[in-house]
């Protein structure tokens, strides 16, 4: 679910379409249209989603549906007032992003370990920032807490050369999960809607009710977050029997 605009100017965006444009839509008629794709997990992103007040009552409402809720921020608005049972999705902006000064810092005192921070890399110098800011900021020691997920380094599309950054990253033995934005590999990097052009393809659900899925483990807040987004098999690079 992307909701129009966002306040930040990323030199690297790729969405600027959703900063104007969309739908005008009642809570109501989101959580209808949500409950009629048949899917129980959603993903709220922008823009910037939380730079509208009511993004917090929708994530609220999708939650008491049964949903399993994504919320996908930028890191300059507070997530203190979102619901606990939301999974956030935190950007802490790198240098090369021109936004870096936007990064609400205390931010991370409200992260659990449901939640993730992630790092949009456009260079050396970026991923050299993510690595000093997680370990300076002790988000290393977070994980082994489970007081949060993920952490997360995604280069920038077509500036950021994969094979340097995993190496980067082995080399660091950093204790990141390598994201890279799946969709453009798969359809035309350019396209928009591929989404809705899966699920043309593949046909509604049966049931428009979310199914609710399988008990979280409570061995800890990495795998609650894991099961809860449906486990996909990844690991962190550092977990790679090459840096043991």
């Amino acid at each position: 679910m992307r909701l129009t605009g966002c306040p930040l100017r990323c030199v690297w965006c790729d969405t600027e379409y959703a900063f104007h444009g969309g739908e005008r839509q009642t809570l109501d008629e989101i959580v209808d249209a949500v409950r009629s794709i048949g899917t129980s997990l959603v993903q709220i992103t922008g823009g910037e989603p939380l730079a509208h007040p009511n993004a917090y009552l929708l994530t609220e409402r999708l939650l008491d549906e049964g949903f399993t809720v994504l919320v996908e921020t930028s890191g300059a608005f507070d997530v203190a007032p979102l619901d606990r049972r939301a999974h956030r999705i935190m950007d802490l902006k790198c240098p090369g992003s021109g936004e870096s000064d936007k990064n609400l810092w205390e931010n991370l005192d409200h992260l659990t370990g449901l939640d993730e921070v992630k790092f949009v890399v456009l260079d050396r110098t970026d991923y050299e920032w993510a690595r000093d800011t997680i370990r300076e900021r002790g988000l290393d020691r977070r994980l082994e807490e489970d007081t949060l997920g993920e952490l997360l380094i995604s280069p920038v599309w077509d500036a950021c050369d994969l094979l340097d950054l995993a190496g980067w990253i082995l080399e660091d033995q950093l204790p990141v999960r390598l994201q890279t934005q799946l969709h453009k590999h798969i359809w035309d990097p350019d396209d928009r809607g591929v989404c809705a052009s899966l699920r043309h393809i593949l046909g509604p659900r049966r049931s428009p009710s979310p199914t609710p899925g399988p008990p979280l483990p409570q061995a800890g807040g990495r795998n609650r977050a894991r099961a809860a987004r449906g486990s996909h098999g990844g690991r962190r690079v550092a977990d790679h029997p090459g840096v043991r």
